[in-house]
């Protein structure tokens, strides 16, 4: 009796989810298809359970799991998705372990546990080796530095070099709060910022600097959330200044970004980060912007003398808010509307931008079109 209820449940469960997809298809439960454009890939998840339950076929039955569930990410967030990512990268393994799978079908649970181990760790090496997973290594002597949790580790500060510039090094370890908020206030030079796969580090990086500058480094942890805070300052003129800021933070964490410069240019790549708001503004100077992939709240990007270029990536739908006098340009698949630019395109995420230029050209590039 055991026996055929354990066969029974899956056939009963695949019933019951095609009545719900037909009546569904017919409009009966919700918007007509919409469910089953998301949901179809279930079918594989459903196959690849009954060749776990009814069969015993691990491999079969992990490949078929795993298809459905990288189809179902699909469906509802795009190839943003890093398991889609994962699995467009190596889906020639899927046969290779459904092949492995055909020959193994009768042996042993302890032979077929060993040749998954094997290929586990095959694949984990190989994914780690692209950067997709990350892969503990030794830390470095000077990485060591004892902090309270969450902490930044203190910069350290490079001997000057002959034109007597100086480098400061970053390396923020990884706090355990899930908002990060991070303000960055520059004299001048160059700002650039984007996202990376770092191991327990929320922010890395270097920020060279012109003689005469220097760099304040803040830290303030409140109940949820933790705030880091870099400001240059010194006695060289923002227009004059040439120092460098390189930074990289991390993927994994919520990030509230204040990005502000006197004199100079930015560059923020923001794709890849959970962003929580993002304020980036200069009063002269250029700004480039890479939109995420994804954001709840407006963006705003403004400068008062100099231009904005907003670069959207693919599958991302903008609806930019102008203010100021400058100049717009922006992809043919867009319209404009008064201070509204928007596209009627919106099959994937629309992100709001407000822009502000007083005295520059706003001009909004579409990754599609490049």
């Amino acid at each position: 009796m055991e026996t055929n209820n354990r066969s029974s449940l899956m056939p009963v469960l695949i019933i019951f989810a095609g009545i719900l997809f037909q009546m569904q298809a017919m409009g009966l439960i919700g918007e007509k298809g919409q469910l089953i454009e998301i949901a179809w890939p279930v079918i594989l998840v459903a196959a690849g359970l009954d060749l776990f339950f009814g069969y015993k076929r691990i491999l079969g039955a992990a490949v078929m799991i795993f298809a459905g569930i990288a189809l179902i990410i699909f469906n509802l967030s795009g190839s943003t998705s890093e398991v889609w990512s994962i699995f467009i990268a190596f889906w020639p393994l899927m046969l290779i372990l459904y092949g492995l799978d055909m020959l193994l079908s009768g042996n042993s649970l302890a032979g077929s546990l060993f040749v998954i181990l094997i290929l586990a760790i095959l694949v984990y090496a190989i994914l780690g080796a692209k950067g997709i997973v990350p892969i503990p290594d030794v830390a470095l002597p000077e990485q060591t530095a004892q902090t309270m949790p969450g902490k930044a580790i203190p910069g350290n500060q490079a001997t000057p070099t002959a034109n007597r510039e100086q480098t400061r090094q970053i390396d923020y370890i990884l706090p355990q709060e899930p908002l990060v908020v991070l303000e960055l206030n520059a004299a001048g030079g160059k700002l650039q910022l984007k996202s990376d796969v770092l191991e327990n580090r929320i922010l890395t990086g270097s920020i060279t600097l012109e003689a005469g500058e220097q760099v304040a480094e803040n830290f303030d942890q409140q109940n949820s959330a933790v705030r880091y805070m870099l400001s240059s300052s010194g006695t060289v003129a923002a227009a004059e200044s040439s120092s460098l800021w390189n930074l990289k933070v991390h993927q994994g964490k919520q990030i509230q970004l204040n990005s502000t410069m006197e004199n100079g240019y930015q560059m923020i790549d923001l794709r890849g980060i959970q962003l929580a708001s993002a304020a980036i503004k200069n009063k002269n100077g250029n700004i480039d912007v890479m939109l995420p992939f994804f954001a709840s709240v407006p963006l705003s990007i403004s400068t008062e003398t100099g231009n904005i270029r907003i670069y959207i990536p693919e599958g991302v739908a903008v609806n930019c808010v102008i203010s100021g006098t400058g100049s717009v340009s922006y992809p043919q698949n867009y319209i404009r509307d008064g201070s509204n630019i928007y596209t009627t395109d919106t099959a994937g995420a629309t992100i709001t931008v407000n822009a502000q230029t007083s005295n520059g050209a706003i001009k909004l590039i579409s990754a599609q079109n490049r």
